[in-house]
């Protein structure tokens, strides 16, 4: 460590100030971004904080750290960052994930993140040169990492795009039935019929059949264990609360539980169920699973019989 860096405490250095209420969030449309304990959430139209800044979880079993580059909003589950003098914000930003702040609980029945639970804590602050110069690297690697991101999610509205042609609107079978090339390789093309049939919720390929959730797939809702059993040693089952945790292709790994109630195995669809519903990921392996998940798998594949394979199917929701 360089000899001109001095030793602090966190609350000589910033205020922990509370973020605020705020309704219809989820479905706004505004150019400032919405922060709660777990990240971005939303939209709105008008900022809490008129500059770029660093955001700290307040309450929920995760309480992430988060950095915004444009004026943002934070609702009352997570606090905003004040420096009490000149500091470089992006560094502050790598400092409390390096002190782990989101990680610092009151031992309350409720997992959360207070003040003085952070203010008493320690840390070690470089001159403002050296803050800006290990800012500049980390963001760099920051947007190379972002810029990777961006690239994944092009990746995967091609993929959407093809399994929509592919499987619901059958281009290649249509194209088959009709008697056009369907423009792909004769070995794919050959995968598929060359005939279309009704059914009574359209026209589907042949050899599909329609089906329901409830008899072709069984659900397994999550569950968030207490707080105090989670830890990022590696210890118990990867563990994953909800889509905070999705990534491009599989969940990242940023907590473990060591004692999980609600699992899902490898190869199994995951859901949001809250805030927002509806985003998909997959496991890659035996995981817990919290309450803003769900777990979705074939009906009847947890058993060791052999399966006849079935042919595919359209499902449709069952009335409640």
């Amino acid at each position: 460590m360089a000899g001109d860096w001095c030793s602090s405490t966190w609350d000589k250095e910033i205020s922990l100030e509370y973020g605020k209420p705020l309704r219809g969030y989820d479905d706004a449309q505004g150019r400032y971004r919405v922060f709660g304990a777990n990240g971005p959430i939303g939209w709105t139209s008008k900022p809490l904080v008129q500059e770029p800044g660093a955001i700290l979880g307040r309450k929920g079993a995760y309480r992430g750290v988060q950095f915004s580059r444009d004026p943002f909003f934070v609702i009352d589950t997570a606090y905003y960052v004040v420096p009490k003098h000149e500091l470089d914000m992006r560094w502050l930003y790598y400092a409390m994930i390096q002190y782990k702040l989101g990680e610092v609980d009151d031992g309350s029945p409720i997992p959360s993140t207070t003040r003085a639970a952070v203010y008493v804590l320690d840390l070690d602050v470089p001159p403002l040169d050296e803050q800006r110069a290990i800012a500049n690297i980390l963001g760099t690697l920051d947007v190379k990492i972002e810029l990777n991101r961006r690239m994944n999610e092009t990746f995967e509205a091609m993929v959407r795009a093809l399994f929509k042609s592919w499987f619901v609107d059958f281009d290649p079978v249509r194209a088959k039935s009709e008697g056009r090339d369907p423009g792909l390789p004769k070995h794919i093309a050959d995968l598929f019929p060359d005939r279309i049939v009704d059914s009574e919720l359209g026209e589907i390929s042949e050899g599909w059949h329609v089906g329901s959730v409830i008899d072709e797939f069984d659900l397994t809702m999550g569950q968030s264990p207490p707080g105090d059993t989670y830890n990022e040693a590696g210890e118990g089952l990867p563990f994953y609360q909800g889509r905070s945790d999705f990534s491009f292709r599989f969940p990242n790994r940023r907590v473990y539980c060591t004692a999980p109630t609600r699992f899902a195995k490898a190869g199994d669809t995951l859901i949001s169920v809250r805030a927002p519903v509806g985003d998909i990921n997959m496991a890659s392996e035996e995981c817990a699973i919290g309450r803003v998940a769900a777990a979705i798998h074939k009906s009847g594949s947890r058993t060791n019989a052999s399966l006849a394979p079935s042919p595919p199917c359209v499902t449709r929701c069952c009335p409640s």
